[in-house]
């Protein structure tokens, strides 16, 4: 799969003695978003540094399709070329999760969702430089220094545990795996029920009518309160067509 496919591209390398280009060497970035319609968007890239394919590098040995297949329904592959690397860059949108997992191998990368929860495991294993003895491993470790590896994920609930880096705001999950290291990607995330969603939903709608109930009575109160000021106003005013009243009464004979 891609993940083992990595680690063998940059033994390879450094095994080949390409030591005299090892400044950013290689590019691998996936960056994905978990949505809540049980899909997934996001880029992968796999990329070489271009004097590395300049001389005959192939950075399709990064991308082997048991991660996902190319064809699949939403993936669209084209190709790489930005801050001096050459490579391949695939964009998802609304890819089913169910494509991300090839099942029954023990270093295959799923994301698997139920009812309840968001789980993803795999792993990235760069434990092993034994091929190239003692050089081969300090050179396999000053190239995985300066490759630009990551892989992120956001989710669209909260990451109650994970063997990565959680942001902030608990949505978002980061691995960089680093050489001599069998790096494990886990997270899980616990999705709230829909009882409680709607619990939510409706407590929220019942204060709006609350609120709106109350502004429309003091709204009539105060309009109550304004007619009867101007009631009272105009029983006060004198009558002008009314005769003028008299201090005295006059006698008849």
């Amino acid at each position: 799969m891609i993940l083992s496919k990595a680690r063998k591209l940059l033994l390879l390398l450094t095994l080949g003695g390409m030591t005299f280009m090892l400044t950013g060497c290689v590019r691998l970035g996936i960056d994905l978003q978990v949505n809540q319609n049980k899909t997934m968007s996001g880029t992968m890239i796999f990329a070489l540094s271009d004097s590395i394919a300049a001389l005959g590098g192939d950075s399709s040995a990064l991308s082997q399709n048991d991660l996902i297949d190319p064809k699949t329904k939403g993936v669209t592959a084209r190709a790489y070329k930005k801050d001096g690397y050459t490579g391949e860059e695939y964009v998802l949108k609304d890819v089913q999760i169910s494509a991300f997992n090839p099942g029954g191998k023990n270093d295959s990368f799923t994301i698997t969702e139920t009812s309840k929860k968001i789980t993803v495991n795999g792993y990235m294993d760069f434990s092993d430089t034994s091929g190239g003895g003692a050089i081969g491993s300090q050179r396999a470790s000053t190239m995985m220094s300066s490759a630009d590896i990551h892989i992120s994920i956001k989710f669209p609930y909260d990451v109650t545990s994970s063997t990565g880096v959680i942001s902030s705001d608990k949505k978002t999950v980061t691995w960089r795996p680093k050489i001599g290291e069998k790096t494990q990607l886990q997270a899980v995330v616990e999705i709230p029920s829909t009882s409680y969603v709607t619990y939510l939903v409706s407590a929220l709608v019942l204060v709006l009518i609350l609120v709106g109930l109350i502004l429309a009575r003091r709204r009539r109160i105060r309009a109550q309160i304004a007619l009867q000021n101007e009631m009272n106003e105009y029983e006060l005013k004198p009558d002008p067509d009314s005769p003028a009243e008299t201090g005295s009464v006059t006698e008849t004979e």
